[in-house]
């Protein structure tokens, strides 16, 4: 299998004192955000970092996953979803979903959720869920159930 991005060596940021390397999509040249290494964004499938994002430590973008935003730590980003915001700590965004804020500690957001501010702890986002707040602690969001404020336990 081919490639699908390059590591631009003489164009880098720091974070934490990390030294991040630009990535450019080699079938169209588009620039892409920063990685660590090449282990935080898989070659294969249309995963991609896009603009000014940052991947670092043991994160990983797989599959056809789209990050506008920050992932490290331990996240990991898989499927078809969408990530606006930050993603850290053992945090999963899965299948379809969409976090349009910050899902840390070991949150999961998967299926078809979608995630409009915090979730974090071990709560879980599943099936066609929308959360509009924040969810923490062992909350389970699932269905098609809405939340505006705050679900945790």
């Amino acid at each position: 299998m081919a490639d699908k991005y390059a590591i631009l060596p003489n164009d880098t940021v720091q974070q934490g004192g990390v030294t991040l390397y630009r990535i450019q999509r080699l079938s169209d040249g588009v620039l892409g955000g920063y990685v660590a290494s090449g282990d935080n964004l898989a070659q294969a499938g249309n995963c991609f970092l896009l603009g000014h994002s940052r991947a670092y430590g043991n994160a990983r973008i797989t599959d056809n996953a789209q990050v506008s935003g920050t992932v490290y730590g331990d996240a990991a980003i898989s499927g078809d979803s969408q990530v606006n915001g930050q993603v850290y700590g053992q945090a999963q965004i899965q299948g379809s979903a969409i976090v349009n804020g910050s899902a840390y500690d070991q949150a999961v957001v998967k299926d078809s959720a979608k995630l409009y501010g915090l979730a974090y702890g071990h709560s879980v986002m599943e099936g066609n869920c929308t959360v509009f707040g924040e969810v923490y602690g062992t909350a389970v969001i699932s269905g098609n159930e809405i939340v505006f404020g705050s679900r945790g336990s």
